[in-house]
C-alpha cells in the first residue's frame, strides 16, 4: 500500500512530470547547442581563413612575401597563384601541388566555397587525415609582377571540438535531471505538507465533533483558500447538524404533549368509566388527535423540504377560490371574523394542495392571535401573486420578524401551547413558498397586529 501510494501520489507524479519536461527541454537544448556550436566553430574557421588570406594579400602587394606562406590553426595550405594558374608561393607541405583553385578574381574580389574532393588531395599531400569538407577562400590581389590570387584552404573538421562539448553536456545531463527531481520532490512535499495536515485532521472529524476545523497555512495561496472553503463547509455542516438535533429534540417534545394527553384521558376513562362523559372525552380525544395529525404533517413537510423532496404538482389555479375555501373552513372553528373584501381573482401555476396548507397555516396563526378580526387580501403585483393575512392581535417586534420563521419559535410560548400552536406553522409556510420560487415575510402591520405577506411568481 505504501509503495502504491508513493508511486501514484501527486508528489511522485509532479516530480516525474517535471523531470520528464526538463529532460525533453534539455535534449532539445542539447541538440540546438550542438548545432549552434558547429555553426560558431565553422564561422570562426572561416574568419581565420579570410584574415589569413588578407594578410598574405597585403604582404604580396607590398612585395614583402617570403618563399613559404604561413598557415595556422585549422589552416592546412596557402598559395599565391598567378593569373595564368602558376603557383608563385605555397605553404610548407603543399610545395609542388597544383593550384588549389582555378578561379581568377580581380584585386579586392573574394570568393568562399567548400570542396570535398580537395580534402582527399590535401590528405594525401599532407600525410594526415582530413575529415569533412575543405573551406576554400580565394582573394584577388595585385603584386609588383601582376595580378594574382591568394588561396587559403582550411579544414572544417569540427568533430573533435563537438565531441568534447557533447561529452561535457552528456555528463551534466543526468546531474541536472537528478537535481530537478530532488528539488521538485522537496518543493512539492513542502507545498503539500499543509494538505497532508488537512487530510489528517479531516480523517479524524466525525459527526460527533464537527466543531473541529482544518489547519489553514499562513501563506495566501490556493491551499489556504481550500482550507478556508473546507472550514466554511464544516461550519455549515455543524450548523445543519445542530439544527437537525434541535429539530429532533423539539419534535420529540412536541409529540409528547398530545400523546401524553391522549394516554391520560384514556387511563382516567378506564379507571373511572362511570365518572367520564363520553361525548366530552371523544371531543377531547379528537382535538388532541387533530393536533397530533397537524404536527406530524408539518414535520413531514419540513423534513421533505430539508431533503429537497418537496415535490409540487403544478396546475393553473385561481388564488381567490383557494382563499375563500380555506377561510370558510377556518370561520367554522374561530370566534374572530375573517374579512375577505380585498380578495381578488389571481391566476397562477402552483400546487393547490400545498397552497391550501400554506393558507391554512397562515389563517390558523392569525385567528389564534386575533382580538377582534382577521383580514385577507390577494392581488397581482409586478408579475407576482400576493397574499396578505393580517390580524389585530399583539404586534410582532421588528427584530423578531425573521426569527418567527424558525422552527418551534413562539413569541408567547405559553399561550401558543395552550391554544394549539406547535411553532411549525410559519416554517411550513416559508418552506412551501420557497418551493414555489416565492418568499414570505412579516411586514408592517395593516391592523395594529401582525401582517404576513406571501409573494409567488405568477
Amino acid at each position: 500500500m505504501a509503495r502504491r501510494n508513493r508511486t501514484s501520489g501527486v508528489r511522485f507524479r509532479t516530480t516525474l512530470f517535471a523531470t520528464a519536461v526538463v529532460a525533453v527541454a534539455l535534449v532539445a537544448g542539447l541538440a540546438a547547442l550542438l548545432l549552434l556550436a558547429r555553426s560558431n566553430f565553422e564561422t570562426s574557421i572561416q574568419n581565420a581563413a579570410i584574415a589569413r588570406a588578407e594578410s598574405i594579400a597585403a604582404l604580396a602587394q607590398s612585395g614583402a612575401l617570403g618563399d613559404n606562406l604561413p598557415t595556422g590553426d585549422d589552416i592546412m595550405a596557402t598559395q599565391l597563384v598567378r593569373s595564368d594558374g602558376a603557383v608563385l608561393r605555397a605553404s610548407a607541405g603543399v610545395d609542388g601541388l597544383p593550384a588549389l583553385s582555378d578561379e581568377h578574381l580581380a584585386p579586392g574580389e573574394r570568393d568562399i566555397y567548400r570542396d570535398r574532393e580537395l580534402s582527399d588531395d590535401l590528405e594525401e599531400q599532407l600525410g594526415y587525415s582530413v575529415e569533412g569538407a575543405t573551406l576554400v577562400v580565394v582573394l584577388g590581389t595585385a603584386t609588383p609582377s601582376g595580378d594574382a590570387d591568394v588561396v587559403v584552404a582550411a579544414s572544417l573538421d569540427t568533430e573533435d571540438n563537438l565531441d568534447v562539448l557533447f561529452e561535457i553536456l552528456i555528463w551534466t545531463f543526468p546531474v541536472m535531471l537528478a537535481l530537478v527531481a530532488v528539488v521538485t520532490w522537496w518543493g512539492t512535499g513542502r507545498a503539500l505538507r499543509p494538505v497532508e495536515a488537512m487530510r489528517v485532521e479531516a480523517d479524524q472529524i466525525s459527526h460527533t465533533d464537527l466543531h473541529r476545523r482544518l489547519p489553514a497555512p499562513t501563506s495566501d495561496d490556493e491551499v489556504r483558500r481550500l482550507a478556508e472553503t473546507m472550514n466554511a463547509m464544516l461550519d455549515r455542516l455543524e450548523a445543519s447538524a445542530e439544527e437537525h438535533y434541535r429539530f429532533v429534540a423539539d419534535a420529540s417534545h412536541e409529540l409528547k404533549s398530545p400523546v401524553a394527553a391522549i394516554r391520560t384521558m384514556l387511563e382516567v376513562a378506564k379507571a373511572n368509566p362511570d365518572a367520564v362523559e363520553t361525548e366530552g372525552l371523544l371531543d377531547d380525544l379528537l382535538h388532541e388527535d387533530l393536533r397530533l395529525e397537524m404536527l406530524v404533517g408539518d414535520l413531514l413537510t419540513l423534513a421533505r423540504a430539508d431533503e429537497r423532496e418537496l415535490r409540487l404538482r403544478r396546475e393553473e389555479i385561481d388564488l381567490e377560490d383557494l382563499v375563500r375555501s380555506e377561510v370558510g373552513m377556518v370561520v367554522g372553528r374561530s370566534s374572530a371574523p375573517v374579512d375577505t373584501q380585498a380578495v381578488a381573482p389571481v391566476r397562477l401555476w402552483a400546487d393547490p394542495d400545498r397552497l391550501r396548507q400554506l393558507l391554512r397555516n397562515l389563517l390558523d396563526n392569525s385567528v389564534r392571535h386575533a382580538q377582534t378580526g382577521v383580514w385577507v387580501e390577494t392581488l397581482e403585483s409586478g408579475g407576482e401573486a400576493v397574499v396578505r393575512v393580517s390580524n389585530d392581535g399583539e404586534a410582532i417586534p421588528p427584530d423578531e420578524r425573521e426569527r418567527i420563521f424558525e422552527r418551534f419559535v413562539r413569541l408567547d410560548d405559553g399561550r401558543s401551547r395552550d391554544e394549539g400552536g406547535t411553532g411549525l406553522g410559519l416554517p411550513v409556510v416559508q418552506a412551501i413558498a420557497h418551493a414555489h420560487g416565492g418568499r414570505v415575510a412579516a411586514v408592517e402591520p395593516l391592523h395594529e397586529g401582525a401582517t404576513f405577506e406571501v409573494r409567488l411568481p405568477v
